[in-house]
């Protein structure tokens, strides 16, 4: 790799009110200290200290977190950005620090310090197309719904079984409208136990079950059989609670299908659409997440081992004297991880080598999480080609370079003596 133009390193530790900064110049003979407010006047205070410190020379700043409000106000200066990992100043500050010293002008120095020694390993920070960050923060408003989601579902579960047994008898998936109904209808076992058999019926006109016939026979008889009784105390207590997860519940499987809507929309625009789309198992979910771990600008990963790092479907090894051992690389983008995950699993149900692929993994001995690790590895190798080429999947192109790649190759003819 071309070593890189010589450029002031900026490095900045942040907090919510204020930044403490750190610059150098390219030779380090000249360094700024400051401290600047969150905000646009101590921005653009930065930004004049530098000029007025360095010059018109390039800068770079390196930053813990990139996503703060100084850091997206860097990027839409169109600034170069590097994302500096807090456990690597945490290490790099004991180390200029045996004596635990934790004060945020060394940590501004420790930023500076690692943006220096590891600038040719490290790529800035490359924004996607308008319409290609739009989409790849609603993947990831998506994702924080469906995570409040589970741990209100979670929340309702817990109630249920201490307070309302009978409910999770009933009507054991919480996401359904039904149930939902069903615990607004029926909110305590005193209510259900004194349901007449009109309003049990009504509960169900109009709604989708999968056996009717059950409705008014065995699912009413479920219904009405004794139940552990509670104290009023608890009924009314258990009855608020469950109240409150439920409209909880409604309002964000709401905001899911609103989301689902705007991300299919706006997905199906962008240019790369078909390329992720044309992945066994993607689907409707799937295809947009795996945008947003590539995005759309071809400059943001130079080799797919940078995607792997990032996303943690590669281990670690760490090797001391004559030991050597693979861990589970934990500082990642969990998110993105989980993301291949879900997708490698789905993969296998469309797509024939990668369900042997599974399967050769599980006869080794792997276990099912290592095997689809494995898989999702192997697939991003073919996503990373297929998103820096603009190709769809094609599966017999890829079946073709892998017989060809498993050949026997012919020996190498011996040299005349």
């Amino acid at each position: 790799m071309p070593p890189m133009p010589a450029a002031v390193l900026v490095g900045i530790d942040s907090s919510d009110t204020f930044h403490q900064v750190e610059a150098t110049s390219p030779t380090g003979d000249q360094v700024l200290r400051l401290q600047i407010s969150n905000d646009l006047p101590g921005f653009q205070q930065l930004e004049a200290a530098l000029t007025a410190a360095f010059g018109d020379l390039p800068r770079r700043y390196a930053l813990e977190n990139p996503a703060s409000l100084l850091g997206c106000y860097l990027l839409h200066r169109e600034q170069a950005v590097y994302a500096v990992n807090p456990r690597s100043v945490a290490r790099l500050r004991e180390a200029l620090n045996p004596s635990g010293k934790k004060d945020d002008p060394v940590d501004a120095h420790a930023c500076v310090v690692l943006l220096r020694e590891r600038a040719t390993e490290c790529a800035p920070i490359l924004p996607n197309s308008p319409a290609g960050a739009l989409v790849a923060g609603l993947v990831q408003q998506r994702i924080d719904v469906v995570e409040e989601k589970n741990r209100v579902t979670n929340q309702l579960t817990a109630v249920l079984k201490r307070f309302y047994p009978r409910a999770l008898e009933l009507f054991p998936h919480l996401e359904q409208p039904l149930t939902l109904d069903f615990l607004t209808t029926f909110p305590t076992p005193t209510e259900l136990q004194q349901a007449s058999q009109e309003s049990w019926q009504a509960l169900f006109a109009g709604k989708r079950y999968p056996h009717p016939s059950r409705i008014s026979t065995t699912l009413w008889e479920r219904a009405q059989a004794p139940q552990v009784p509670v104290s009023p105390t608890e009924a009314a207590l258990g009855q608020l609670e469950v109240s409150r997860l439920a409209r909880l519940l409604r309002v964000l499987l709401d905001e899911l299908q609103q989301l689902d809507q705007q991300i299919e929309a706006r997905f199906a625009e962008l240019p790369a659409a078909p390329i992720f789309a044309s992945a066994p198992g993607a689907g409707a979910v799937l295809a947009p997440a795996l945008f947003a771990l590539f995005g759309d600008n071809p400059a943001a990963w130079r080799d797919w081992r940078e995607v792997a790092q990032a996303c943690g479907s590669v281990p670690v090894t760490r090797r001391s004297g004559g030991s050597c051992s693979v861990h589970k690389r934990e500082h990642c983008d969990k998110r993105a991880r989980r993301t291949l995950h879900l997708f490698a699993g789905c993969s296998r149900r469309g797509c024939a080598w990668a369900r042997e692929f599974y399967t050769e993994q599980r006869r080794q001995g792997k276990k099912h999480a290592t095997a689809l690790r494995n898989l999702g590895t192997k697939w991003l190798r073919i996503l990373f080609r297929m998103w820096k080429e603009g190709t769809v999947y094609d599966e017999a192109v890829y079946l073709r370079g892998r017989a060809a790649r498993q050949a026997p190759r012919d020996p190498v003819p011996a040299a005349p003596s």
